[in-house]
């Protein structure tokens, strides 16, 4: 992921600041709406975001080295 910083008078007040710029990978626990219109937000700020953790995998499963990486996309099914 990119990071852009946005100032100076080319730029609109309300836009300044940091935003993402290009990326490529996998979201954890971000919502997919926000992201998509390129803002940072968690995930429980999507519209219809189910309450608690998501049942497909363990949580611990995300943080363990030892598993490969978890690759599915909840945003785009």
């Amino acid at each position: 992921m990119t990071y852009v910083v946005r100032s100076g008078p080319t730029f609109r007040d309300g836009s300044h600041g940091l935003w993402t710029g290009e990326s490529s990978g996998f979201r954890y626990s971000m919502s997919c709406e926000a992201a998509d219109r390129g803002f940072l937000a968690p995930a429980i700020a999507d519209r219809g975001a189910p309450v608690g953790a998501d049942a497909r995998e363990d949580p611990e499963h995300y943080f363990d080295p030892d598993r490969p990486m978890p690759t599915a996309d909840s945003c785009h099914r």
